[in-house]
């Protein structure tokens, strides 16, 4: 049954069936307790189209793709979207007591990502142990479960290799951001239904009329080649007081360290070449640093 894959499924199903087999799949008495239908975001899906209304859960990304989360509560909408979409997955309902979370990849350069195409499933498989959280009055970890070891804690409802839609019980999905692993994020979905609305066109010609006038600018080019990870690593370790040459324990704006830090960095700033200030705003707190670069019109 593709209608809930539980996590210890990690493999898109899905994908290998075709829509017309899926959508057979669905018994029609499941569909009082509302399926979600994941699906590929065009304008023209909210065009007077009675199925929307009151069943839109919001935009979201996969691989520089947006998709479109809904309720479908009607057999005749389930219906209508199986023969009007090009792409379309319908997944089964939410459980109560739990919260839709949208994972996404994040689009950064392929360079600096992990080669490890395990990490999604990793995370999804992680999900499926107790929630720990650490008791401020004892210091000792505190295990939160549903207590019944049957029910899964997390339901996978869609999945690609960059995007997954998942439902978690609500003391992980309020944490859900703290356990993410590094190149992926999380969005919480609504708990309602909301309103679709539109981007206007004034703002979509706006970004428009930028993007045309855009060019390259080997200013900005040779400031770019030359930034150096090992500098920014050095630069942090410094500011953090991990290297063995900084003296920072703490850089809270009443300490020593926040005044050495302000210090370097305003050092720093004038290696290269701009002017560099530090301004007092208040009595006590460390001063901001402030930086100017002036050019010849």
């Amino acid at each position: 049954m593709i209608l809930c894959h539980c996590l210890s499924v990690t493999t898109a199903i899905h994908d290998t069936i075709p829509k017309s087999v899926r959508l057979a799949m669905v018994p029609q008495n499941i569909l009082p307790l509302t399926l979600l239908l994941v699906t590929p975001f065009t304008p023209a899906l909210f065009s007077k189209n009675e199925c929307t209304s009151n069943n839109f859960l919001g935009n979201y990304g996969d691989a520089g793709t947006t998709f479109s989360v809904l309720t479908v509560t009607e057999e005749a909408c389930m219906n209508f979207w199986g023969s009007n979409l090009a792409s379309a997955h319908f997944a089964g309902p939410l459980k109560p007591g739990r919260k839709l979370v949208w994972f996404e990849k994040s689009a950064v350069d392929v360079k600096l990502q992990p080669q490890d195409d395990s990490v999604l499933d990793d995370l999804l498989l992680s999900l499926e142990t107790p929630v720990s959280l650490i008791d401020s009055n004892n210091g000792q970890q505190d295990v939160f479960s549903t207590g019944n070891n049957n029910i899964p804690s997390a339901y996978l409802h869609y999945r690609t290799t960059t995007a997954a839609l998942v439902s978690l019980e609500d003391d992980k999905a309020r944490i859900i951001d703290t356990l993410m692993p590094p190149f992926w994020k999380s969005r919480l979905l609504p708990a309602a239904p909301v309103d679709y609305i539109p981007v206007p066109e004034a703002a979509v010609d706006h970004v428009r009329e930028v993007l045309h006038k855009l060019k390259f600018d080997p200013l900005v080019a040779s400031v770019v080649n030359n930034i150096s990870l090992p500098q920014i690593k050095n630069d942090i370790r410094f500011l953090t007081g991990e290297d063995a040459s900084s003296s920072i324990v703490s850089r809270h704006s009443f300490s020593s360290g926040a005044l050495t830090a302000a210090n370097w960095l305003k050092e720093r700033v004038e290696d290269t070449g701009a002017s560099c200030r530090l301004a007092s705003f208040l009595y006590g707190f460390a001063p901001n640093v402030i930086w100017f670069v002036f050019y010849a019109l």
